[in-house]
């Protein structure tokens, strides 16, 4: 049976799965101290001793705007390449699909 993966915060459980987890719902640039959040290892359906996650800040998340220099990639989702394709004046009348809209991306 796999290892699987807890995390708490206090007492409450708020994830458990296959590593890597995350923790969600934090707001961004949030300051967490260690400790705050505690993680448990369930091998063989018994628990390990909760253990401290180290501190950290929680990132901010990162926009793409359609009005930079930066072309957009496949990491992008369709409603920001198209977004891009229209501030730069590209019709993609008829595409659907990422594949298709990203061929329309200049590779130069």
């Amino acid at each position: 049976m796999a290892d699987t993966f807890r995390i708490y915060k206090g007492d409450t459980k708020i994830v458990e799965g296959a590593s890597p987890l995350s923790i969600t719902g934090i707001e961004p640039a949030t300051e967490v101290a260690a400790g705050e959040y505690k993680a448990t290892r369930v091998q063989n359906g018994k628990e390990s001793a909760k253990v401290d996650i180290p501190a950290f800040t929680v990132k901010t998340a990162e926009t793409f705007s359609a009005d930079v220099d930066v072309k957009p990639t496949s990491a992008n989702k369709v409603e920001e390449i198209k977004a891009w394709l229209t501030a730069n004046d590209i019709d993609y009348a008829g595409k659907t699909t990422k594949t298709d809209l990203l061929a329309l991306v200049s590779k130069d």
